[in-house]
């Protein structure tokens, strides 16, 4: 008994990637794939290279890189869900390994944090690129200490960050912001500025790289004009108004990527806002001040207004 106790003391990193690898496999079994992962294969399957390369990233608005894993089984003729979730599971593996035997966290973290939600679910079992991001994201952590000694390696993880999805190409600038002002607080030439940016020629050469790869798949994920985030709805709210109405009605992620295309703001009445600014004086002041009864008359009529 002390013997396998102690094996599994030894090993237990082995131990939670297999017991990982398993929980991924049940759960991909029952997992039916959602509309936009079977798209995914779909694209993968019957788009050209060229169109992978070239055309479908302005109407589906991420880099290629997800189609192009997905379209070496789908054009191989591999089942559609053996296909995609076999495309998965490679992903979902590297991920957890890469947690598991590379991140230097305590042995309660490393057994416990790859069965958390995103990380066993969203990230492991879903059929979307979620998992090359983390695996993208733990490769940096990875390599953030040595930036400046080994540019090259980090950037190569911010280039693979770039062609996971469009947040991947935000967040390689953001980190790429931090390295570059790091950069220039360390240096100890004269000026600081000049000597942070080119006192590495090899540094300010992946620096130059970066950019062209960030330049060049924002160029390739830009929407064409006849995309529908790109398009005016006749009769629909401007985009000044789609603006406003998300800061005071309707906070959603869309605001950072479409927010022009999102549905909710296109079509949303500004009697809404009425609605909404009512209620907060109803909730607020309540018997305390006789605007309680205005808040209500108004909040009917503003209902009445939106749906009648």
């Amino acid at each position: 008994m002390n013997t396998v106790a102690d094996c599994l003391r030894r090993h237990y990193r082995v131990v939670v990637f297999a017991v990982y690898l398993a929980v991924v496999i049940v759960t991909m079994a029952f997992h039916e794939p959602w509309f936009d992962e079977a798209q995914s294969w779909l694209i993968a399957r019957d788009c050209s290279y060229r169109d992978l390369l070239l055309v479908r990233p302005h109407y589906e608005g991420h880099p290629p890189l997800w189609w192009l894993l997905l379209s070496i089984p789908a054009k191989l003729g591999v089942p559609y869900e053996w296909g995609l979730k076999g495309v998965e599971l490679v992903c979902s593996a590297l991920m957890c390994g890469l947690l598991v035997f590379r991140a230097p966290l305590s042995r309660l973290a490393v057994v416990l944090l790859p069965f958390t939600y995103f990380l066993c679910y969203q990230y492991g079992v879903t059929l979307r690129p979620y998992a090359l991001m983390c695996c993208a994201l733990f490769v940096i952590a990875a390599c953030w200490k040595s930036r400046d000694e080994h540019p090259w390696r980090l950037t190569a993880a911010f280039v693979l960050l770039c062609c996971t999805s469009s947040y991947g190409i935000a967040l390689a600038c953001a980190f790429a912001l931090v390295w570059i002002v790091r950069a220039i607080r360390g240096a100890t030439g004269r000026p600081a500025v000049r000597d942070g940016l080119f006192g590495n020629p090899a540094r300010f050469a992946a620096w130059m790289v970066l950019l062209a790869v960030g330049l060049v798949l924002t160029a390739c994920v830009l929407p064409r004009s006849d995309t529908f985030g790109a398009v005016q709805d006749p009769g629909g709210n401007p985009p000044i108004a789609q603006f406003a109405l998300f800061w005071t009605v309707l906070p959603a992620e869309s605001m950072f990527t479409a927010f022009a295309g999102d549905v909710s703001l296109h079509g949303l009445q500004w009697a809404f806002l009425r609605l909404r600014c009512a209620w907060r004086c109803h909730w607020r002041f309540g018997a305390c001040w006789h605007g309680s009864r205005c808040a209500a008359r108004t909040s009917i009529c503003c209902w009445s207004r939106m749906f009648c």
